[in-house]
């Protein structure tokens, strides 16, 4: 979900940015520090934080610029004041979900005005470190028990994670008629 949110929404709330200002009399222009405020937003229950000054300033001042820019930083706001990471995170697991069953869907989220279409292809490209791990996790795992593909006579899948389209593909390759699913 973090990699979801980092990849499709941070640059929709201004993450690589231009931020022009003026700073002791003289025309500054840098990159907008979207890196002080990446680990709290993807933590939604110490996002409240960003509710300070320090944080909201800058932003204010992105919004002032007009056009384009101004919307995404009044995204970036909204998430802000409002605290709405933790409904960011229910869309994007609803939209994971949708694409364990689709092959697209729509992520919608209204409290940011965000609405974008999500392809199951996209969704693997942007997670395929996440699968390499898993793969490499099951590859360690048979290793250390001293066990083959072909030892293993049943693979049970329980969680949420388990119904994503590329790791029941990875399964199902890996051990090919032995997979079941258990209340994910």
């Amino acid at each position: 979900d973090q990699t979801l949110f980092r990849s499709l929404l941070f640059p929709l709330l201004g993450k690589g940015e231009r931020w022009q200002r003026e700073v002791d009399g003289r025309q500054v222009d840098t990159q907008f520090p979207f890196e002080f405020f990446e680990e709290l937003i993807i933590n939604w229950t110490v996002s409240y934080m960003l509710n300070q000054n320090e944080y909201l300033t800058p932003v204010r001042d992105m919004m002032g610029k007009g056009g384009e820019l101004a919307h995404k930083f009044e995204r970036l706001y909204d998430l802000i004041t409002q605290n709405y990471s933790y409904q960011v995170f229910q869309r994007l697991k609803e939209c994971k979900e949708a694409l364990s069953m689709q092959e697209q869907a729509l992520l919608d989220i209204p409290e940011i005005n965000v609405s974008l279409m999500l392809t199951r292809q996209h969704f693997n490209e942007l997670i395929v470190q996440t699968l390499k791990l898993f793969s490499l996790a099951v590859s360690d795992t048979l290793q250390k028990a001293g066990l083959t593909d072909t030892d293993v006579s049943l693979v049970i899948r329980t969680g949420g994670s388990c119904l994503i389209h590329a790791v029941t593909q990875i399964l199902e390759r890996r051990f090919p008629g032995r997979v079941v699913e258990h209340d994910p």
